[in-house]
């Protein structure tokens, strides 16, 4: 769900289609769970606009924007009947870092009270930042109130850097270390993305394993990789310019998983969101079904909860 441009959740608490897709994955065994989003929906003829930090922000600096806000949060999630929320708000103003603590501390006590647990999404930092997005988040202080901090395991490289991995295991490592220093083990869920990056002369995108693959024949480009990561990656040149793609295969994968393995973690897969997530107790069969969740989510949320 995302925010219009008021800051209003999107999503309404009488979305069939959301209260369906609950249902059904509570029928397969599976445990739902909503991912919010300051993406905010656009008026009709206009674009939306991404990771909208300015809109956050008006929200959190007013009390009363905040309180009806976390009740939203609240009320819509309890009626589309998911076990959880995943706050991931990004590209916020470092300057917000207190007030966004102070905000998912609130809404983490709010949820817990109806039982439901509270994900946040933080983009990655290897140390202490100030930079937007990474630098509002204090990882310390949502380990704390946060039932999970699912960490942002890419964009090392991505649509505004040059050419390069979406993720290195030495990249993947220095964030996992850092990580590791603010935040119990059983907290920390670090992501990563199962997707690959195309630069191009005009603009670059998003690719998967079958369209690098394919792009690469129809070019005749030989997949070399790169020599640590083993992260496969080709070029070629064109009539408009240079084309370079990064993307990833079992093998880039399985450099991943063992930088996982060294800090105690295992790997799941999200295939709807082309993600792959990295847990202890979550396993995700072929057909999205998952399993072992309802034990994880029974530890997360002792009833009451004490600090």
């Amino acid at each position: 769900g995302g925010l219009d441009a008021s800051g209003a959740r999107a999503l309404t608490p009488s979305d069939p289609d959301c209260r369906e897709a609950a249902r059904r994955l509570r029928g397969w065994g599976a445990t739902p769970w909503l991912t919010l989003t300051n993406d905010r929906v656009a008026r009709p003829g206009e674009p939306p606009v991404l990771k909208d930090g300015d809109l956050v922000h008006a929200i959190l600096a007013d009390a009363v924007r905040q309180r009806a806000h976390r009740k939203a949060i609240v009320d819509v999630s309890a009626a589309v009947g998911v076990r959880g929320v995943d706050l991931d708000y990004e590209n916020l103003d470092p300057g917000d870092r207190a007030l966004f603590s102070s905000f998912a501390a609130s809404l983490a006590e709010e949820l817990h009270v109806r039982g439901m647990l509270l994900s946040v999404t933080v983009q990655p930092k290897t140390g202490e930042s100030h930079a937007r997005g990474s630098g509002a988040m204090d990882w310390k202080a949502l380990c704390s109130c946060a039932d999970r901090v699912q960490v942002m395991l890419y964009n090392q490289h991505n649509a505004s850097t040059p050419p390069g991995p979406i993720a290195e295991p030495d990249w993947i490592q220095a964030v996992l270390r850092y990580g590791r220093g603010q935040c119990p083990q059983d907290r920390l869920v670090p992501v990563l993305k199962v997707i690959g990056m195309y630069w191009g002369p005009a603009h670059a995108e998003w690719v998967d394993h079958g369209t690098a693959v394919a792009r690469a024949a129809k070019a005749g480009a030989r997949v070399r990789r790169v020599r640590d990561g083993k992260t496969p990656w080709f070029s070629y040149r064109a009539a408009d310019g240079d084309h370079v793609v990064y993307f990833e295969d079992a093998r880039s994968l399985r450099a991943k998983m063992a930088v996982a393995a060294g800090f105690g973690h295992q790997l799941q897969h999200d295939a709807a969101h082309r993600r792959v997530q990295i847990g202890r107790r979550f396993v995700e069969d072929r057909q999205g079904r998952l399993r072992g969740q309802r034990r994880r989510d029974r530890q997360l949320l002792p009833h009451p909860r004490r600090h």
